[in-house]
Parts: C-alpha cells; structure tokens; sequence
C-alpha cells in the first residue's frame, strides 16, 4: 500500500534499484504506470509475491518502460535553474528539450516553478498555461 496526495493505493511494482535523493529515498520499480520511484516513506505495507521479475539493464528498461503518449517539452533554463532542477530532469546539463508524457505535465509545472524565473516554458502551450496558473495561484496569496 503506497500513500498518494489522493489515498492510498494499493499496486505491483517490481523494484529494480534504489537511491537516496534530497535526504529521501526511492525505490525505483516497473509498475503498471511504467518504471518510476516511489519514496520509501510513503509505503505503508507491502507483501512479497511469489513472480520473479527479469529486467534487461536500466537504459533498456527505461526506453521501453512508458508508452503513454506525450510531447516534447523545451525549456530555456538559466545556469542556476540547471542546478535547481538537476534532480528534476535527466541530462539536464546537456539539452533543453525532453520527451514527457501528458499525464506528468502538472506535476512537472509544480517542480519548475521552484527554479522561479530561471527557466522559461518554451513549449508546449499546455505546460506554459499551467505555469501561468500556478503563478498567478502564487501571486494572488501574498497578496
């Protein structure tokens, strides 16, 4: 049982490695929904199954993972938005433009607006309307 914003849910995942991040720790795990972490803290039970799971390396694993559709999203991002979002979008160093899934736009909105003015939504529309909303949710409590 994994306790989510929304309740607890309960779901199969098969763990394939784990990390520790900002002082928390993940465990990374194939699921339904595709490869993804879960914060250890946040499970409230689990149960050992009998399944055996066999997984290619985790560059495959990831490639074949998500097939829920999505678009690109492309940033401008400032140096220190680079480093504020380090832990937020893979090779982060490296590109401003990254496949995600529409289903993970308004949590990613809500990771963005930590690094505030250090990154732009370039595209798509979707995720710069969500940011705007978020800013102005922001800006109309303090007011």
């Amino acid at each position: 049982m994994y306790c989510k914003i929304q309740g607890s849910r309960t779901f199969t995942v098969a763990p394939v490695g784990m990390a520790l991040l900002d002082s928390k720790w993940y465990v990374y795990g194939l699921s339904e929904y595709g490869l993804r972490q879960y914060r250890i803290d946040r499970i409230e039970a689990l149960r050992l199954l009998d399944d055996t799971f066999e997984a290619d390396d985790l560059a495959t694993l990831l490639e074949a993972s998500d097939d829920r559709s999505g678009g690109t999203v492309r940033l401008n991002i400032t140096p220190l938005g680079r480093r504020l979002l380090e832990d937020v979008l893979p090779d982060i160093a490296e590109k401003n433009e990254w496949d995600v899934p529409e289903a993970e736009l308004p949590f990613l909105s809500r990771q963005l607006l930590a690094a505030g003015a250090e990154v732009e939504v370039v595209e798509p529309t979707e995720l710069r309307e969500m940011m705007r909303e978020q800013a102005e949710r922001l800006w109309n409590r303090y007011r």
